[in-house]
């Protein structure tokens, strides 16, 4: 989107750049081609919003438990590291997810001390984040897997697991989505992430009609982790489905 806004920029200029000089046939016929570039990068901006919005819904509702809470305003990320974030289903973003740079140490099993080799895998997370937060799934994937298969016990590696994941799900790939949850709950099963990775399990099984799967999941947040926003939202999620 930012490359079709710099050549709309480039093209409104050239067209400034005409009308403030000569009038003549060639000129009106270079304007009209200019005119015409103009409304054709228009709607390729406009698409790419487009896809941008449809990326953060399809994120908004695994993120929210499937709800889309109406007005809710995309946050910003702060600047600095992408650091992990223990709840994420606390973003009520409608955009794209944001961790907060003010819990900047890994967490989980990977709460370790850096190494020579923890400056390159937090830069290889931080890049695959930012694709993520950009709307570059396939991208972002690439990059999650990279890391981790350079990185298996890594710093990071239990949130790159978590958001390869919400990647998946965002592109309407559930089963790999579902398979990155689980990797993320054996791997790294005292990381933080784990309570929103099996609410997230729990809310794949339930898009699939599979309650029993679903209820299971659902049933561990609740039971392990009772006091999280994730219990909590398993609990909504139950009930709707019961009610």
């Amino acid at each position: 989107m930012q490359s079709v806004e710099d050549k709309l920029a480039v093209v409104n200029r050239r067209l400034d750049a005409i009308d403030n000089n000569v009038q003549n046939s060639d000129v009106s016929s270079q304007v009209r081609e200019l005119r015409g570039q103009i409304q054709e990068l228009q709607h390729q901006q406009q698409k790419s919003k487009l896809t941008l919005q449809n990326f953060g819904q399809r994120l908004q509702r695994l993120e929210s438990g499937g709800a889309m809470p109406p007005g809710s305003n995309s946050g910003a990320s702060n600047a600095g590291v992408p650091a992990p974030a223990s709840a994420a289903t606390n973003a009520q973003t409608t955009n794209v997810p944001t961790e907060s740079a003010g819990n900047s140490a890994p967490t989980g099993n990977n709460a370790m001390a850096g190494n020579a080799n923890n400056a390159d895998e937090q830069a290889a997370y931080i890049r695959s984040f930012n694709l993520l937060q950009a709307g570059k799934m396939d991208d972002a994937i690439a990059g999650f897997k990279s890391m981790l298969n350079q990185y298996p016990q890594g710093n990071y590696a239990d949130n790159a697991w978590y958001w390869l994941g919400s990647a998946y799900y965002v592109k309407g790939d559930s089963s790999d989505a579902l398979a990155s949850f689980k990797s993320l709950l054996s791997r790294f099963p005292n990381s933080p992430k784990v309570p929103d990775a099996l609410l997230k399990t729990g809310i794949i099984y339930q898009d699939a009609h599979k309650p029993d799967q679903a209820r299971t999941a659902f049933q561990r947040v609740i039971g392990t982790y009772p006091n999280s926003n994730a219990a909590t939202l398993a609990k909504q999620r139950m009930a709707k489905n019961s009610g």
